[in-house]
């Protein structure tokens, strides 16, 4: 469980880096059908970066259970 822990640990990191550079490219994108698909990796990492926060609290409480 440790490992999966910080596999989500950096993947958790990647994600946010990488919403933060779309985040900051979109906020000089032209707001038309050409920033779509930046948009949409936008909101697929949101999703994914929920996922992985959720899933590393769920580790995080069990593996403090354990000790």
């Amino acid at each position: 469980a440790e490992s999966r822990h910080k596999e989500l640990e950096d993947r958790i990191v990647a994600l946010e880096t990488r919403q933060r550079e779309l985040a900051a490219i979109l906020e000089s994108a032209p707001n038309d059908s050409s920033s779509f698909p930046l948009h949409r990796e936008l909101a697929d990492v949101t999703d994914e970066l929920e996922q992985a926060n959720a899933e590393w609290e769920q580790l995080a409480g069990s593996l403090t259970a354990t000790v």
